[in-house]
């Protein structure tokens, strides 16, 4: 639950057994919005979803597909648009809890995953070893701060998806500064969307 302010904390904390007796979920936790850690007042710390052959981990405040059959849909759809070799040198940008890196991986020569959350990337590094992956290099910081390093690694992919604001600018210009085969831009913001298409087509 992302809350405002610590007397709605103090409201839930106590209804939180009677929810707990009464509904089935993974656990509660409260959290103040913007907050790094929260409290978890009933059941577990994490709960675990599985799209396709594909284990995930997620802690209460990790960023997560909620739509879990769009997301398998998506997942497959990308896979079958990619058509990868085993060959291809991958960046996932705003990783998360390695959602998408985590399904191409089996199907790639190396991931790059970008990500700034201290959950997502707890979380990252336990997905990477509930699903025995060994080809994935953990980026910890922003993916405005890694994507020029990224880029000199002669990547054949790069792949974002990012919050509802888009793309800071910087990165479509060094992206329109360098040579990569294929881009895949996951968008939850059409306006956003079309401002950077635009931005990464040079206009």
């Amino acid at each position: 639950l992302w809350l405002e302010d610590r007397e709605q904390i103090t409201r839930i904390e106590t209804m939180a057994e009677i929810l707990a007796k009464e509904f089935s979920f993974a656990g509660i936790l409260t959290a103040v919005r913007g907050a790094q850690q929260g409290t978890l007042l009933a059941g577990a710390p994490e709960y675990e979803e599985q799209l396709g052959a594909v284990r995930y981990h997620i802690g209460p405040l990790s960023f997560f597909q909620v739509n879990v059959g769009l997301a398998e849909k998506l997942l497959h759809d990308l896979g079958k648009t990619l058509s990868l070799t085993g060959q291809e040198t991958i960046a996932d940008l705003y990783a998360g809890v390695w959602t998408f890196g985590l399904a191409l991986a089996g199907r790639a020569k190396q991931v790059y995953s970008v990500e700034s959350f201290e959950e997502n990337l707890i979380f990252l590094e336990k997905n990477k070893q509930a699903n025995r992956v060994e080809n994935l290099t953990v980026c910890k910081g922003t993916s405005e701060q890694w994507l020029a390093k990224l880029l000199e690694k002669d990547l054949d992919i790069v792949l974002f998806d990012p919050p509802r604001k888009g793309l800071d600018p910087s990165m479509c210009k060094a992206l329109l500064a360098h040579s990569v085969k294929r881009l895949v831009y996951i968008s939850c913001n059409p306006a956003t969307l079309v401002r950077d298409l635009k931005l990464l087509a040079g206009r």
